[in-house]
């Protein structure tokens, strides 16, 4: 499943610049990179510090987040939305 969505979203981010893929690829991958390594040292810090419970709330947050910034994206860029 993860390596369908890495390819998915690679996909669409190569369709929007053919020509510079090569460079797009790069920080996408970067930041696939930075955040995965980032997660994983917050989740261990806080699973260390006050357990399970803190997980779930950084879960929950993490999901508000992007949840918020989705649809954000949609309201203020309509053309852009997946067809």
């Amino acid at each position: 499943m993860a390596q369908a969505n890495l390819v998915s979203k690679q996909t669409r981010i190569y369709s929007l610049r053919p020509d510079a893929a090569n460079r797009l690829n790069t920080v996408y991958m970067a930041g696939y990179f930075v955040g995965g390594a980032l997660g994983a040292a917050l989740g261990s810090l806080l699973w260390n510090r006050f357990g399970w419970i803190s997980l779930c709330a950084l879960g929950a947050a993490l999901f508000a987040t992007a949840l918020t910034v989705l649809l954000r994206g949609r309201q203020f860029a309509p053309a852009l939305r997946p067809s």
